[in-house]
């Protein structure tokens, strides 16, 4: 429960800040935010600004903040026409990608075990 309301007064003091629009944009140059994670033991996710795992988006601009925290996978995204991101298999920390998704079938997935790769379509 303290890990909730923790979590609801940050998006709250976020909004009321302004670094946040209620629909997820970024109040400072309208790209939508989503959230990658790696966990120590490499699991990946993909979220946005909810908390939700992404599995549809529409076609627009994204900022993309990576954590990773694990020192044996990373964080591959690929798809549509141009996107091929990655970071490190030995990098650990947090960076952000600023994106342009187009119509189409983009995939995440660890370089160690490629098998295990997830997707999610952006549609216009």
């Amino acid at each position: 429960m303290r890990l909730a309301t923790a979590s609801l007064t940050t998006l709250l003091c976020l909004l009321a800040a302004g670094v946040l629009s209620p629909q997820g944009q970024s109040a400072s140059g309208g790209a939508k935010r989503l959230f990658a994670t790696v966990t120590r033991t490499g699991q990946l996710s993909l979220r946005d600004v909810r908390g939700k795992a992404v599995t549809r988006l529409r076609a627009g601009s994204y900022v993309v903040t990576v954590r990773d925290r694990s020192k044996r996978q990373n964080f591959h995204l690929t798809g549509g026409p141009a996107i091929n991101k990655r970071t490190g298999i030995t990098f650990v920390g947090t960076l952000a990608w600023r994106l342009t998704l187009a119509d189409g079938t983009y995939r995440y997935l660890s370089d160690r075990h490629p098998t295990r790769q997830r997707s999610f379509t952006v549609v216009s």
